[in-house]
């Protein structure tokens, strides 16, 4: 009796056990994916324009550790992206190009490119965001291209692209915008390329575009 006991109190515990490893959330289960380093599954190396962070189509659901800090290009297109950390490029101060195009993003924070002084290339395009933050873009003041299209937006921040002198191209195309800021372009004279198809805009504000002198395609 009491050997059968010792042996049903193990089975007990054996299955208490493997339920409670079946709660845990996912994350503990699977670490942090390493993008760089000797267990790295990302490209990191040098190309013939950039440092380069390649993690592309890598089906990862967050952003993976070990970035390399002198990267100048971080490509995280085509995973599964749900979620983005504040500061998560802040320990790459030289990037220049951030490319997060077709994951399943529903928003980002507002500190998501802090640091990002050198940014001059972003798509956030091929995702779920329904909105930004006011103040997303205010560390990115070298920015020339931006992509947004495909996405689920009904709005866009009036100070989005607040002193973005250097902003070229805006891609806001494929979206759900029902209204534009008229003061979304005061600040952006050198805007060559805006497009704005496939939205529910019904009129342009009065004056939207009287700050944009260098404007050819809309």
């Amino acid at each position: 009796m009491k050997i059968l006991l010792v042996l049903g109190l193990q089975f007990i515990v054996i299955i208490l056990t493997c339920n409670v490893k079946d709660e845990q959330p996912s994350h503990h289960k699977k670490p942090r994916p390493e993008a760089c380093g000797s267990h790295g599954v990302c490209k990191c190396g040098p190309d013939e324009e950039y440092y380069e962070v390649n993690c592309r189509n890598r089906t990862y659901k967050v952003v993976p550790r070990n970035i390399l800090p002198n990267a100048t290009k971080i490509v995280l297109s085509e995973n599964a992206l749900e979620y983005m950390p504040e500061n998560a490029f802040a320990n790459t101060p030289n990037v220049t190009v951030i490319n997060l195009t077709v994951n399943s993003l529903t928003k980002v924070p507002m500190k998501l490119f802090a640091g990002t002084v050198l940014l001059k290339y972003l798509s956030i395009g091929g995702n779920h965001l329904e909105e930004l933050p006011p103040g997303l873009l205010a560390n990115a003041p070298n920015l020339e291209f931006i992509i947004l299209s495909h996405n689920k937006l009904t709005s866009v921040p009036a100070d989005l692209f607040k002193n973005k002198h250097k902003l070229s191209v805006i891609s806001l195309e494929k979206n759900n915008l029902h209204q534009l800021s008229p003061t979304m372009l005061s600040s952006t004279p050198n805007i060559k390329k805006m497009f704005l198809g496939s939205n529910r805009i019904r009129e342009i504000p009065d004056g939207f575009f009287n700050h944009t002198p260098k404007l050819q395609y809309l």
